[in-house]
């Protein structure tokens, strides 16, 4: 390593057994492995933007047209996608954990890389989903909009159920299906957590 390797940050270090080959390995996966995690990301708004217009579009034919019975959906497709964040959620962390490990390796030879230890979120801040740091802030908020979504679109179906299909027994088998909905989503999100928080420590070999 040379002057080149001085302007880019990058130092030899005694406390790695890197060879210069090793390195340029693990810099194109960590890079491959990034750019994947922002792939992941961007299909996820996709399909929540998706998802979103489709609930949207729905409300308001129903409204408009007098078809109140379809709204009665609108919950189990917002329900729909939370499955999928949860799928994401999981994947983005499995990434997260390589990313991390790789770091151990390449930030002894330039500290720029250090994104998952200083900002990721899954291993490199906090101890768990839930602290107290300001830097969960964000993430709280939209736990809290998307559950408020969710409730919301549920009350609506409620409160527009057409009185032909039975007010109360139909009330009631709509209430249990998104009662059960609820508690698959719960699960989604539960296992996926899980999965993260039991990922071995992966090495960067």
């Amino acid at each position: 390593m040379g002057e080149s390797d001085e302007e880019d940050g990058t130092r030899p270090d005694s406390s790695t057994n890197l060879d210069g080959e090793s390195l340029e390995l693990l810099k194109e996966k960590y890079m491959v492995l990034r750019e994947e995690t922002h792939l992941r990301i961007e299909l996820q708004q996709k399909r929540l933007t998706g998802g979103v217009t489709v609930i949207g579009a729905i409300i308001g034919y129903g409204l408009l047209s007098g078809n109140h019975a379809v709204i009665a959906v609108t919950p189990f497709i917002l329900g729909l996608l939370y499955i999928e964040s949860a799928r994401t959620y999981r994947q983005i962390g499995a990434l997260a954990r390589h990313l991390y490990a790789i770091e151990e390796d390449l930030k002894t030879v330039n500290s720029k890389f250090n994104w998952e230890h200083e900002y990721g979120g899954f291993f490199g801040v906090g101890n768990g989903l839930i602290d107290r740091s300001l830097y969960r802030v964000p993430t709280y908020a939209s736990i809290t909009v998307a559950a408020a979504a969710y409730i919301a679109l549920a009350i609506i179906s409620l409160r527009f159920w057409p009185p032909e299909f039975g007010t109360w027994p139909g009330r009631i088998t709509l209430i249990t299906g998104i009662a059960l909905w609820t508690a698959v989503i719960l699960v989604a999100w539960y296992s996926a957590h899980k999965y993260i928080g039991q990922l071995p420590e992966t090495t960067s070999e």
